[in-house]
């Protein structure tokens, strides 16, 4: 992390603003591209809005209703966006690894649709999301067909 990054951090911090400095690290962590460290920082935030300590070593079943619902449907917001930001940068195994808690597989068979076709270097990701995580097996094996053939 640049030293310009922790001197904000540290600065954001010692005004006693935990809020303000989880926004500023996921701003910076979002973009330099660091996807993993912002879904955690994204979880920080969650944890916080609840009132929770930002580091959690509980499971979340340890927490009364409402307030498990509203991390989990924040840690599935946090899945989303890292997911769908590795996906643009073409990380297609990475990404799936946030995506799959989400179930959104036919917004990712689309989506994988268009990488696809834009670029072919990923056919072999696409192809094992596609077909062996059963995403999109029609897209699997009409990818395996064009790049292995019959």
């Amino acid at each position: 992390m640049a030293a310009e990054i922790y001197d904000e951090l540290l600065q954001a911090r010692q005004s006693g603003d935990v809020e303000a400095t989880l926004n500023k690290l996921a701003e910076h962590l979002q973009s330099a591209h660091q996807y993993h460290d912002l879904f955690d920082v994204r979880l920080m935030q969650a944890r916080h809005k609840q009132g929770l300590p930002i580091i959690w070593t509980q499971t979340l079943d340890a927490l009364p209703e409402p307030q498990r619902t509203k991390v989990e449907d924040a840690s599935l917001e946090a899945c989303r966006e890292a997911g769908n930001a590795l996906l643009k940068v073409g990380r297609v195994r990475e990404a799936w690894m946030y995506l799959r808690p989400t179930g959104d597989k036919a917004e990712l068979a689309v989506k994988l649709r268009e990488l696809a076709q834009e670029d072919e270097s990923l056919s072999e990701e696409i192809i094992d999301i596609a077909l062996n995580e059963f995403v999109s097996p029609r897209l699997g094996f009409e990818l395996m067909l064009k790049q292995y053939g019959m």
